[in-house]
Formats: C-alpha cells, sequence, structure tokens
C-alpha cells in the first residue's frame, strides 16, 4: 500500500505490476502551493520513448510577492517530467514557455504520440498581459499544433492548428476548423503513405516534411512528406 499524506499539489509516478497491484518503485513530485486548487496543475499525457518516461503538463507561474489571485491571472506554463523508467527516483522537471507577443501557448488540449515515438500536442494561447480589451489570463481565441522531442516544443506545420488528435500504431488523425466545419486529416508511417488529407488550394507551391511534421526548405537525403494543394504524398530523397 502506497501511503502519502493528501495534498492539492503532489503527483506520483509509480510503477504497478498489474496482476498483484505491487508498487516495485515510485518518485513523488511536489508543486509548490501558490494558492491555487489542484485543477490548476494539470498532467495532460503521458508518453514513454527510448526507456524513457515523459509526462507533460502545464502549472500556474509563482509570481514573488503576488497575491493567489494576481497569480492565477498572471500565466501558466508547460512542464515535462523525465524519468528513466527503469528508476523513477531521478526524475528532473522542466519549464518550457511558447510565447508570441502578449500570448502564451500553454493549455494542452490534446496530444498523440506517433508510431516512431515523435510526440505532437496542440496547445490553446491565452493573453499574458492587459492591452486594450485584451485581459492579462484571457483565452486569446488562437491554437498552436507543436512537436515534442522529450526536449524542446517546436511548430508542427503540416497541422498547424489542429484542434484535436489522436494515434493509434502508425495511424494518427487530426482534426482543424475549416469554412465547410471540421476537417479530418489522417497520415500513417507505413510505407502505404498519406491518405485522406483534406488541403485547399491544387496549384498552391510545393511544401515538404520531415516525419514529424515539420516543414523542410531543402530536402536532403531521406523519406519526406510532400504536398502540393490537395495531393499528398510520401516520398524518398536520394
Amino acid at each position: 500500500i502506497l501511503e502519502k499524506e493528501q495534498t492539492a499539489y503532489s503527483y506520483v509516478f509509480a510503477e504497478i505490476d498489474p496482476v498483484s497491484g505491487a508498487v516495485s518503485q515510485y518518485n513523488v513530485e511536489d508543486f509548490a502551493d501558490k494558492g491555487e486548487s489542484m485543477g490548476n496543475n494539470v498532467f495532460a499525457g503521458i508518453y514513454a520513448k527510448d526507456g524513457e518516461l515523459y509526462a507533460l503538463g502545464f502549472e500556474c507561474v509563482s509570481v514573488a510577492g503576488a497575491t493567489p489571485d494576481a497569480e492565477s491571472t498572471y500565466g501558466y506554463d508547460m512542464f515535462d517530467f523525465v524519468a528513466p523508467k527503469s528508476n523513477l527516483a531521478e526524475a528532473t522537471k522542466k519549464v518550457k514557455s511558447v510565447i508570441e507577443g502578449i500570448v502564451t501557448y500553454y493549455r494542452i488540449h490534446s496530444a498523440a504520440q506517433f508510431a516512431d515515438g515523435s510526440i505532437v500536442l496542440n496547445a490553446l494561447g491565452y493573453y499574458n498581459a492587459t492591452e486594450g480589451d485584451k485581459k492579462n489570463g484571457n483565452f486569446a481565441g488562437s491554437l498552436k499544433t507543436l512537436s515534442f522531442d522529450g526536449d524542446t516544443f517546436s511548430d508542427w506545420t503540416l497541422v498547424p492548428e489542429a484542434i484535436g488528435m489522436a494515434a493509434s500504431g502508425s495511424s494518427a488523425v487530426f482534426s482543424s476548423v475549416a469554412d465547410a466545419g471540421i476537417t479530418y486529416s489522417a497520415f500513417t508511417d507505413s510505407s502505404a503513405g498519406v491518405d485522406n488529407v483534406t488541403v485547399a488550394d491544387p496549384n498552391a507551391p510545393v511544401e515538404y516534411y520531415n516525419l514529424q511534421g515539420i516543414r523542410v526548405a531543402e530536402p536532403s537525403t531521406g523519406v519526406y512528406i510532400r504536398r502540393q494543394g490537395d495531393k499528398v504524398s510520401k516520398v524518398l530523397v536520394k
């Protein structure tokens, strides 16, 4: 039995035998008490890659000397805990910021992991300052799709404003808002290529992306996703 005094700011990573229920290892990670409820420190997804465990989420930013009310409207950051699966006690925490002007992207709405281990997520944007009718802490009405390599967040430009995503095996599906409603784009990492992608303007310039969805200006040797208007295919560059 694993017991810990209940607090609003602690998370427990544990390895549990699914048959016996025995806990073979665990680690407790504490958040600083910022006068807020546990609902403001949120895990959005846990993923395994290359022998390590990644736990992604977002938390309230601490402001030295600020009141709890001021802290709750100041802003948030994304974070990730990284730990070897064989030794959860070695977990380390990294805090990230994705800031564009007065908008900070942090509230992870959904996330998915591809078969190759790469992680893609979308984050909602909130104002980090007050400017006219734009109030600090309010939703900015924007979102951004990001890739996560285990250390850094980068723009994922293949579906830059996905409102939802999911993955299973070698397939991943993204939803985005279009003039006619919701558009769904389905991708596969297998040799079958890319399927069922809805794209506008068939006469658009040719664009290349790597398998992590990052746009490549000049593709070198390797496998890439080629997009031109409504034509999408996987190509091998030699």
